[in-house]
């Protein structure tokens, strides 16, 4: 009788809380770095340099930088934490597209309501912690694929 071994039953048991906080504070220290060397100032620019070759008019009224890095605070836990508590990797592609597609709506919004804060930051928040979380995720049996469920749901067999 030869043994069938289940590919999931190789990988180490993953954890969510300390995985999605390690993401969050990289994720943290990658943003700010950027912002150290003058990345983010330059896209942002570019950005707004775009809003006027586009046709809308006026300067946008420029809120406080902090309300982008807040933005990006909360993607950068909440995202890993979220692509970690879903199962199966097609719907952490899913997460994670949809949360890219959130933020980057973020700056065509805040240009037809003439309003600005940097979007750089969040940018790369939704970016890295995805990439990281999808990563991770993909090298560990997650915790909410756990048991017989979890298996059904990894090889397609949910019902």
């Amino acid at each position: 009788m030869t043994h069938h071994s289940d590919p999931v039953e190789k990988l180490p048991r993953g954890t969510v809380a300390v995985p999605a906080a390690s993401i969050g504070v990289m994720t943290l220290v990658l943003a700010v770095g950027f912002q150290s060397v003058g990345l983010l100032d330059r896209a942002d620019t570019a950005m707004l340099g775009w809003i006027k070759a586009a046709g809308i008019e006026g300067a946008p009224v420029m809120l406080s930088a902090w309300l982008g890095w807040l933005v990006a605070l909360v993607v950068a836990f909440g995202l890993p934490m979220a692509i970690l508590e879903t199962p199966t990797h097609w719907r952490r592609t899913v997460v994670w597209i949809a949360a890219i597609a959130v933020v980057a709506a973020v700056w065509p919004v805040l240009a037809v309501s003439a309003k600005w804060w940097p979007v750089t930051p969040s940018l790369v928040a939704v970016v890295w912690s995805g990439l990281c979380a999808k990563i991770y995720a993909s090298r560990h049996h997650m915790p909410c694929e756990g048991g017989d469920a979890g298996r059904r749901l990894k090889r397609g067999h949910a019902k």
